[in-house]
């Protein structure tokens, strides 16, 4: 198909530009509001075209050089090359965008959390590991793995192990496991053991707040559940802050020794600092990784009112009905797919407060029907940048019943 020429106008969920050509709209990965560009449509969808950026014939004033040098193959960010408090203009545009097209409503929106670092923030992070030892991230879309050498949104002590890692397993991964089968694992760790990797492995990577390192290898499989070190939040500064609101809605709305029903609960991220002041919780998480570890936590703080239970949360409606019955504040965050046909039966359970927390804009309008159907009342939708130099948006949704 012959080049046109666009005018980017806004950026969408999903990470591309927005621009609009005889009234439909085409979205261009990689580009930034207010460039002018030269591209080709690759796929025609009948109401909005996708376009594959071949020339910037004027940068936009947002545009700026992306600092990794795999930007643009890897698929891990989506907006290095816009400034960062654009980033954030747009996020909250695009939960505004979603709140009102997907979910019919118009709420206060708080203004966005920015991260406490726009780079360097992630204490976390899973690898691609071939069985010819190549080491990286998938391409956006693809599974074609991008080998890679740095990390500018990991945390400096994760990135800087790249190289030694890349090195590692240059021979093969077979072969650099031979004689020592955790090997591998203890010079990602920097000293800690860990299992024998799979011929085809993700290795999952992580820093505490201690500034110790662990890995561990698993198969790849769907990124809510990936990983040995199990679900968590990946940049401590936001998730400090989302604790604090969590505990400052519950404190305001919910009395004195509430009891809390913790659904996607994970490692009890959510409801574990609150321990002290709650009655009781009881979470429900699919992830046995992620289940110990909360009981782990649980134990260590002393927590007996805590109860954390390894159960997928539509395999345990009767329990959680009960459970419902006697709670008064309800803590979501489930995948990014949201509560989908759950959302319906988990409205009707009526606990007086719910606070819903994120990762996705749309699922998170789409979910929101179904609470204001069973009589809830949006008190506020608070967006929170967990993921800087990318479009995905944390937003922690408080929900109260009408009276």
């Amino acid at each position: 198909m012959e080049s046109i020429t666009v005018r980017i106008e806004s950026l969408g969920y999903g990470g591309a530009g927005v621009a609009r050509v005889e009234g439909r709209v085409v979205f261009v990965p990689y580009s930034a509001p207010g460039d002018t560009l030269r591209v080709r449509v690759v796929e025609d969808r009948g109401s909005y075209l996708k376009a594959e950026m071949l020339e910037i014939l004027e940068p936009g004033p947002r545009r700026r050089e992306p600092r990794c040098r795999h930007f643009g193959r890897c698929g891990g960010c989506t907006w290095q090359h816009v400034a960062y408090a654009d980033q954030l203009a747009a996020k909250e545009a695009i939960l505004r965008e979603s709140v009102r097209r997907i979910g019919g409503a118009e709420p206060t929106i708080s203004p966005i959390v920015a991260s406490p670092a726009e780079w360097g923030y992630r204490t976390r992070t899973r690898l691609r590991l071939e069985e010819s030892g190549v080491l990286g991230y998938l391409a956006a879309g693809t599974n074609s793995l991008v080998e890679v050498e740095e990390c500018p949104i990991l945390d400096p002590r994760l990135s800087e192990r790249i190289p030694q890692l890349r090195s590692q397993y240059s021979g093969g991964l077979h072969r650099s496991l031979s004689g020592s089968p955790a090997r591998a694992a203890r010079a990602a760790g920097g000293g800690r053991a860990g299992p024998e990797a799979p011929p085809a492995a993700e290795l999952s990577l992580e820093v505490d707040e201690r500034g110790e390192l662990s890995a561990s290898f698993s198969s790849p499989v769907e990124p809510e559940e990936a990983g040995g070190l199990g679900f968590a939040q990946a940049n401590r500064g936001i998730n400090r802050r989302l604790q604090e609101l969590v505990r400052g809605c519950i404190e305001e709305s919910a009395g004195a020794s509430p009891t809390l029903l913790d659904l996607y609960c994970g490692d009890g991220n959510l409801s574990l600092p609150l321990v002290e002041r709650a009655g009781r919780i009881v979470g429900f998480d699919s992830s046995e990784a992620a289940i110990r570890r909360a009981r782990r936590r649980a134990a260590e703080m002393g927590a007996s009112r805590a109860d954390y239970r390894c159960a997928a949360v539509e395999a345990s409606r009767g329990a959680i009905q009960g459970l419902a019955k006697e709670s008064d504040c309800l803590i979501l965050d489930p995948p990014r797919r949201g509560l989908k046909e759950l959302a319906g039966f988990i409205a009707a359970l009526g606990v007086p407060l719910v606070l819903y927390v994120s990762c996705a804009p749309p699922a998170l309008a789409r979910d929101l029907r179904a609470f204001e159907s069973a009589g809830y009342r949006i008190e506020q939708l608070q967006p929170l940048d967990m993921f800087p130099q990318s479009y995905h948006l944390e937003t922690i949704a408080v929900l109260t019943r009408r009276a």
